[in-house]
């Protein structure tokens, strides 16, 4: 039987890995965490109104966020919202929409920069 692999058991109860620290943090990471950097990177780039090094760190925390997310499906046991064991098919449409996502957040706080 195997642990810290992601692997799943009955000892384990299907939840993945997350008792790990590891786990724990990439699962609060991608969903909670990252996404408020976005919006607070998003916040300062409507500020400033122009490109600047806040859009590469913007671009950088989207791709931790959807590398996390990866991580946590394919070392930690990652689960979907119903409880059930993420897929490579759950990935990429995770990481389809939150790309889709992150790019309309941009581009919307640029041209709202250029109104403001």
């Amino acid at each position: 039987m195997a642990h810290g692999n992601g692997s799943r058991s009955a000892e384990q109860g299907g939840h993945g890995d997350y008792d790990k620290p590891q786990g724990c943090f990439l699962r609060v990471f991608w969903m909670a965490v990252g996404n408020i950097a976005l919006l607070a990177i998003a916040w300062f780039i409507l500020a400033q109104r122009r490109f600047s090094l806040l859009d590469v760190a913007y671009w950088a925390v989207v791709a931790l966020v959807v590398g996390a997310r990866h991580l946590d499906i394919a070392r930690y046991g990652g689960s979907t919202v119903s409880g059930t064991p993420a897929t490579a098919q759950d990935f990429r449409r995770y990481a389809l929409v939150m790309l889709l996502a992150a790019a309309v957040l941009w581009a919307a706080t640029h041209a709202l920069g250029l109104v403001f």
